[in-house]
């Protein structure tokens, strides 16, 4: 950072036709800030027996564009944050226990089901009955209540130590299921744009392919050719960074493919972890 410095000054970075720097100190240390302050908040919120990312949630609100707006770069953090999910959402499936997912498959996909089911029809109901709202409007409210963030029930069920236990299982296959369910309702509110068969087809299918084919690459194909090929010839020494860059490399590739397929991210992206 100091050598960007140093050499933006020997380039005339001060004047009009200098390099423009895309920030200030005052921003740098505003950003420095908004951390500690939420690191700070989280903290207290767990001595309220509460989950910290409680507390950070809260202080994001406060800090931000609706609240007193002190957050530097907004749409940059919120970049940053998407791609604090994905990680999230990776270690989710590091933490994933297959035996016991199996266990509890069905019955998270019945949890998943109802609930999602359930608050759509309550969101769509209560916007038509108390505000009187079109029926796309309907649709989308009770559509942003189906998601149960399976980035959230990571956070929290790892910092009660539970995520491991059958029950905590049992929560992430309904979590996966419940975001499948609410990004295809996504998909299917955004065809409403242009509504033909193959827009409304699409994500469903797009979605069901990715599941059922890296499911089966992850669970059939990819533990097999790891132990018998690639950790015997990989020194000891590099494996973990070996297995490291792979998660990254084919969590870039299908991060791509599913969003560009039309496909549903978060049971792809916990499978490739």
């Amino acid at each position: 950072m100091v050598l960007g410095r140093i050499l933006l000054a020997a380039s005339g970075g001060g004047g009009e036709e200098g390099v423009h720097v895309p920030f200030t100190f005052e921003e740098l240390v505003a950003f420095c800030g908004i951390l500690l302050i939420f690191w700070i908040v989280g903290k207290c919120v767990e001595r309220l027996g509460l989950p910290a990312l409680v507390g950070e949630i809260l202080a994001g609100i406060a800090v931000g564009p609706h609240g007193l707006d002190i957050a530097p770069k907004p749409d940059a953090l919120m970049m940053v944050g998407e791609f604090g999910l994905v990680l999230m959402v990776l270690e989710a499936g590091v933490e994933v226990d297959l035996a016991s997912l199996s266990l509890v498959g069905a019955r998270g996909v019945q949890v998943a089901f109802f609930g999602s089911l359930v608050p759509l029809a309550i969101g769509s109901v209560l916007s038509k009955l108390v505000f009187d709202m079109s029926a796309k409007t309907c649709l989308a409210v009770g559509a942003s209540l189906a998601p149960t963030s399976m980035g959230i029930s990571l956070k929290v069920l790892q910092d009660g130590g539970v995520l491991g236990t059958p029950t905590g299982q049992l929560i992430i296959a309904a979590a996966v299921m419940d975001d499948v369910i609410a990004l295809v309702l996504l998909s299917e509110l955004e065809a409403l744009k242009n509504p033909t068969p193959v827009n409304f087809i699409v994500p469903i299918v797009s979605s069901l392919c990715f599941i059922v084919f890296v499911g089966y690459l992850a669970t059939r194909v990819v533990p097999d050719v790891l132990v018998k090929q690639l950790v015997p010839r990989v020194p000891k020494k590099h494996l973990e960074g070996v297995l490291l860059g792979m998660v990254f490399v084919v969590a870039y590739g299908m991060m791509v493919t599913t969003h560009y397929g039309r496909g549903a991210p978060p049971p792809p992206a916990v499978l490739r972890g």
